[in-house]
């Protein structure tokens, strides 16, 4: 350990914060006032869109069109606007938008299938550049993933005082997810966000006292869901969250959860249960309840492995254009009746074959090259060795790990439910864009000025010079430790 440093929970050395120049001297001052006020009001815009509750009060003011358009003016005179877009990820994201406009005119119903473009996907589409643009810092992601989170929570707290079922199933009664899926999925967003709050040291004590309450809430929203997509989801990235504890971290966390899920079982109906504990086979019911609740879990597995196959018919008879957006409903019920059988009207319950059959192979090529160029940025940003340089070092490795997790999960339940058109996936690769960016400048812009004694990088820019610890080598269990590209350290 250098000399002039502490040392960390992390292990290794950091250069105490009062020795480090600040960070506000360095990437805060290209901010401008414009991009400070389009700041705000992409919070805004995001934390209405998430929270919905312009669903129940004042949906006539448009609020989220009026802070979208402001957002956007402010977004342009940044001029960075056309620089997120020419990215990667953004060359991705604008081709598969043209390909879900060419598609509309081959539907086999133009009208649904423009609505579904223009009420759903023109509006998630939109967050891509209004987050990519206006956020320029990593404390502004920080900020970004609490805003969030609230957004969740308030978006929680209305669906449980609303408390409109299906089959037993908790959902919102209109808008973005009336669906349960979808407030499932939604749910697990603010959980991760919530739980990224409650962990960061930089985050106020009020505000991390928020993030710890919310969980909880989340919870159960996620329970009275019955979203076997998002618990499938939340499974896949437990090991990574867990790893990143360390022994007696892991031990409260675990008894955190069994606490959860003790509290969260009388709000939970035995419906929902049954759900989480049937995806194919079942045990013999005991009485005529039980049958019928297993009847409905085993029909809905049944039914996710028949939309399944369908979708992959459809796909291979429509493969450049598919069907129209949101139209695999129709093909799927025609397909029925040509058979002599009845059409079941439901959506694909996969989001690869979602793209797939409604937008044909090249639209599901597009939403690939945008996840993995969005897991390449994550994978860039861990060959940053910020400790000792970087003076939110240890928010940015959480960030980092936050943003993998969700990633991750989108990937995993996407294969369990339908959720393309949704602002899910433009959101979370706009933060990664974000992110990868700022953690770029930032590190470049303090390791240029030998922030806290360290020598200036002599490597390619394209493979930033590495300071100790990376960001994910030690919160990944052994099978992904490799993608975080990490190396021991030297003694």
């Amino acid at each position: 350990m250098a000399a002039g440093q502490i040392r960390t929970p992390f292990g290794g050395g950091v250069t105490p914060r009062a020795i480090l120049p600040p960070l506000a001297s360095i990437s805060e001052q290209n901010l401008s006032s414009a991009g400070k006020a389009g700041f705000v009001f992409m919070l805004i815009f995001l934390f209405f869109s998430y929270s919905r509750i312009l669903d129940v009060a004042f949906s006539y003011l448009h609020l989220p069109l009026v802070l979208s358009v402001l957002a956007l003016v402010a977004a342009l005179a940044s001029g960075k606007i056309f620089e997120a877009i020419s990215s990667d990820i953004g060359k991705c994201l604008i081709l598969l938008t043209i390909w879900l406009l060419l598609s509309i005119p081959t539907s086999v119903w133009r009208g649904g299938s423009a609505a579904v473009f223009n009420e759903q996907w023109t509006r998630s589409f939109m967050v891509f550049p209004l987050v990519a643009t206006l956020i320029i810092t990593t404390w502004q992601i920080a900020k970004t993933l609490r805003c969030i989170g609230y957004a969740v929570l308030v978006l929680c707290f209305l669906s449980l005082w609303m408390n409109e079922l299906l089959e037993g199933r908790l959902m919102m009664p209109q808008g973005l997810f009336s669906n349960p899926n979808d407030l499932g999925t939604a749910s697990c967003l603010g959980l991760f966000c919530c739980l990224f709050g409650a962990r960061s040291r930089f985050s106020s004590k009020f505000a991390r006292l928020i993030c710890f309450c919310a969980l909880p809430v989340m919870g159960i929203v996620l329970m009275k869901t019955g979203s076997r997509a998002a618990m499938i989801g939340v499974l896949a990235v437990t090991p990574w969250i867990l790893k990143s504890y360390t022994p007696m971290g892991r031990l409260k966390l675990i008894g955190g959860v069994l606490l959860l899920l003790v509290a969260a079982l009388p709000f939970t109906s035995s419906l929902m249960i049954q759900r989480f504990f049937t995806f194919f086979e079942v045990d013999a019911p005991s009485n005529e309840f039980e049958a019928r609740n297993q009847a409905l879990a085993v029909g809905s597995s049944e039914s996710r492995m028949y939309l399944f196959r369908r979708s992959v018919e459809v796909t291979l008879q429509h493969p450049l254009l598919g069907v129209g957006m949101g139209m695999f409903e129709v093909a799927e019920n025609e397909a029925a009746k040509s058979e002599g059988n009845k059409g079941i009207w439901h959506g694909t319950h996969n989001t690869d074959t979602q793209f797939s059959s409604e937008a044909g192979i090249p639209a599901l090529i597009f939403l690939l090259a945008m996840l993995v160029f969005a897991w390449k940025r994550l994978n860039r940003v861990a060959r940053w060795r910020g400790e000792g340089i970087h003076p939110r070092w240890e928010e940015v490795k959480l960030t980092a790990l936050t943003l993998k997790v969700y990633l991750v999960f989108l990937m995993v339940s996407a294969w369990f439910a339908y959720f393309g058109y949704l602002p899910f996936l433009p959101t979370l690769v706009a933060l990664i864009y974000a992110f990868s960016e700022a953690v770029d400048k930032e590190m470049k812009e303090l390791t240029a000025k030998g922030a806290g004694g360290q020598p200036k990088p002599t490597q390619n820019p394209a493979f930033p010079a590495r300071a100790q610890g990376p960001i994910f080598g030690n919160a990944l269990p052994s099978p992904w430790r490799g993608l975080a590209q990490s190396q021991p350290r030297s003694k």
